[in-house]
Formats: C-alpha cells, sequence, structure tokens
C-alpha cells in the first residue's frame, strides 16, 4: 500500500471494516427478515374504487383471455421450409 494515494488506503481500509461488518451481522442466531409492504400506495383503497370498477373488470377479462391463447412454437409448422429445417424460418 505504500504506492497508493492517502484517500485511497483510507477508502479501502474503511471498505474492509464496512465488509466485515456486514459479515458480523449476518452470523448471529436471527433469521434475514424482509418485510413487503403490499398496500403501498393504497392500492386496496384503490382497486375497490366504484369509478375504476369496469376498467377492472375488462383488464381481467383480458387476461383470462389470454390466458385461453394456443402457444404454438416455431416447428408447429404445416410445411416444411426448403432446408428441410422446422427450425428454420419461412
Amino acid at each position: 500500500m505504500a504506492n497508493f494515494p492517502s484517500h485511497l488506503k483510507w477508502l479501502v481500509i474503511a471498505a474492509t471494516f464496512a465488509a466485515h461488518g456486514a459479515v458480523a451481522a449476518q452470523k448471529g442466531d436471527q433469521p434475514r427478515v424482509f418485510l413487503l409492504d403490499v398496500d403501498h400506495g393504497g392500492w386496496n383503497k384503490k382497486l375497490s374504487d366504484p369509478a375504476l370498477r369496469p376498467a377492472i373488470d375488462k383488464i381481467a377479462r383480458e387476461a383470462r383471455g389470454a390466458l385461453k391463447v394456443e402457444i404454438t412454437s416455431i416447428v408447429s409448422k404445416q410445411t416444411n421450409p426448403p432446408s428441410g429445417d422446422k427450425h428454420d424460418y419461412i
């Protein structure tokens, strides 16, 4: 570290201590817990708004319809390409 500028030495030392603290904090007996706030932004209130009900119903209908669409593959063609490989585009 003799060739490092002074400010970089302090940065490396600080990063080392910060990393050590983070690892030490994870070694505890307590489980790591993450909180997901499902009602962030008041979505439950917005979804129950009668003015939005027609739009929500339309989105739900379109989503149900999209689930019924048959998924096709590139290899499910009626005719083969000139190369004979069904993976080729026609």
